[in-house]
């Protein structure tokens, strides 16, 4: 029961500070999110691939014919990208590190996915002393 307790809270927090970039978050708030809205996210996609009647290896490759399934899929994957910044941010808050880390993932030529991989190792350091703690 005080996993179910925990989840609920962290993920209550998560959407009430959807768009607050300011501040941390927890290595435990931001894994159960992440864990969470990456299971929905999963469902969705599978949703989307019964209802359009096309191939799951096809919409996450985006290489369809089905408007409807590339339509769909690009909303919930901006919408899960959008959400997820935030979070992130505030994480990388709590680990002592700039938010604007996020920003180098984008970066072409597999320097982003370099980067990418360091804001994750980032994610997984405990919690420090840190100047966007609130008081």
């Amino acid at each position: 029961m005080k996993y179910y307790e925990s989840w609920k809270k962290y993920y209550a927090d998560f959407w009430t500070r959807l768009f607050d970039f300011n501040g941390t978050s927890t290595r435990p708030a931001y894994w159960w999110v992440e864990i969470t809205n990456t299971i929905i996210y999963a469902i969705i996609i599978v949703l989307i691939s019964l209802i359009t009647k096309t191939q799951i290896s096809d919409i996450l490759s985006m290489n369809t014919n089905n408007n409807l399934a590339f339509v769909l899929f690009c909303i919930i994957t901006i919408v899960y990208g959008v959400f997820i910044l935030a979070l992130t941010t505030r994480r990388l808050h709590d680990t002592n590190n700039s938010g604007w880390w996020i920003v180098g993932t984008f970066v072409p030529f597999h320097i982003g996915d370099i980067i990418g991989v360091y804001v994750l190792i980032l994610t997984l350091l405990p919690s420090r002393k840190s100047k966007w703690r609130q008081p």
